[in-house]
This record gives C-alpha cells, structure tokens and sequence, in this order.
C-alpha cells in the first residue's frame, strides 16, 4: 500500500470513528434527555426503542430527579463504552488489533460474565461500580473493533497485480 493510499484510509477510519462516536454519545444522551423529560413524546419513544436492548430496571438505572434512565447501570456502560472506544479509534486510527480476533472479544467479555456469576455466590458484589465499569469495558472493545471493521470494510481492496503473459500462458480452468 502506498503511503498516499495509507493516509486516505487512516482518514476514513478517522472519520467512521468520529461518526460513530458521537452517533453512540448522542444515544447516551438521548438517555438521559429521556429521564429530565418524562412523559413527552421523546421520553416514551427513547424508552420503546432501548426496551428491546435492556430490561430497564429501576432499581438497576440511574436516575434523574427520580424518574429511573431507560437503560440498566450496565447497558448504559455499554453505550457509553462504544462512544469512548469508537472516539479513540477515530484519534489512533492505525492501531494494530483484529476487530474479529476472539481473544479480545472474550478479554472484553470476561469480566461482564464474572460479575454476573459473582452475583450468585455473593450478592454484595452488586455494585453499580461494577456493573457500569464491566459495561463499559465490554463496550469500549465493542466501539474500537466496530470502528476499525467498519475502517476496512470501507477501504478500498488493494489492486490485483497483473499476472506475466508467462503465467496466464500456463494457467488452465
């Protein structure tokens, strides 16, 4: 790859990053400019639309003057997780990580999978701490591998190299 294609698709994946950052943040937000609204139209769509992702718990939301957000301490993590992670590809874009390794996937899974086992052996390891911080954690990884898929995904395929007339002289179908 030429140095002109690399610095094209560090933009691209700069760009994606940004894009898909802010487009997470601003669900984050919608979240809670749900809770200092309730009732109006927005309200009940945002909590219709994320009553599908989460289970929207009160007693396992943070609140906003006592009406509960519509998502979960952990999904909230998540969310917000995605816009850090995505926002940070969109300022390192060339990182060198495979967005569909299964190592990373578990590495950002694990700690989610532990704290929910831990809470059937001890309960007083339900802390919102916790249940934000293994969201978090899981969505971080979650925006920086779907920033950089999307960053090739969306890069161009590296040109095929003409074969020598020697070499399609010998190829046969």
């Amino acid at each position: 790859m030429t140095r002109g294609a690399a610095l094209g698709s560090a933009w691209r994946v700069r760009a994606i990053g940004a894009a898909f950052g802010v487009g997470a943040g601003a669900l984050v937000a919608s979240v809670v400019l749900a809770a200092t609204r309730p009732g109006t139209v927005s309200s009940i769509a945002t909590r219709t639309v994320f009553a599908r992702a989460c289970h929207q718990d009160p007693a396992r939301s943070f609140a906003w003057d006592g009406e509960p957000f519509c998502l979960c301490h952990r999904c909230f993590g998540i969310y917000a997780g995605l816009a850090v992670g995505a926002l940070f590809v969109a300022l390192v874009p060339r990182l060198p990580l495979d967005p569909g390794s299964r190592r990373l996937w578990l590495a950002a899974l694990l700690p989610m999978l532990v704290h929910v086992a831990l809470l059937h052996l001890w309960p007083p390891a339900d802390l919102v701490a916790l249940r934000v911080g293994t969201g978090a954690l899981f969505g971080l990884w979650g925006g920086v591998a779907s920033t950089l898929a999307l960053g090739q995904a969306a890069s161009p395929a590296t040109p095929p190299r003409h074969a020598s007339p020697e070499a399609l002289s010998t190829f046969s179908p």
